[in-house]
């Protein structure tokens, strides 16, 4: 993951995002294609809402709604106190460590993440079905050029 988000480049080989090598693309443009989610991921002191908000100050509450359900984490956010208006503890620090990941999934997911082409070794076998179930049914393809 680390070679893919250019962290540092490759020494052999190449690395392709749609077929283009990542180091000819400007940084600018490869952050905007990709996402990540960490093992250990960082939440803010701040509402359930705002955390998978952030970044989109354009976005509705309808959007966030269906994102949690696409992340798989709807469910216990309704479990919650104040269900999307909780505040939850620095880092995520009231929340189970998947259900934190969820939240940054949902975060990714929101960010409008076309494709995920490799995930991180520490995830599980759980965590890498379901990112792979989502971006399997919304992946943008392109299509074959008319003859």
């Amino acid at each position: 993951m680390t070679a893919l988000a250019r962290f540092w480049d490759i020494e052999n080989g190449e690395i392709l995002l749609r077929g283009t090598d990542i180091r000819k693309l400007p940084l600018s443009v490869l952050m905007d294609n990709i996402s990540m989610v960490f093992q250990r991921v960082y939440l803010f002191r701040d509402t359930v809402y705002n955390n998978i908000a952030l970044g989109r100050p354009d976005v509705t509450k309808d959007e966030v709604i269906e994102t949690a359900k696409k992340a798989r984490c709807y469910d216990f956010i309704m479990e919650l106190t104040d269900g999307f208006d909780t505040v939850i503890g620095e880092g995520g620090a009231s929340l189970s460590g998947g259900q934190a990941q969820r939240l940054s999934i949902a975060r990714c997911i929101l960010n409008r993440l076309e494709k995920l082409d490799k995930i991180m070794r520490d995830h599980s076998i759980n965590e890498w079905s379901l990112l792979h179930s989502y971006f399997s049914s919304t992946m943008v393809t392109p299509s074959s050029p008319s003859p």
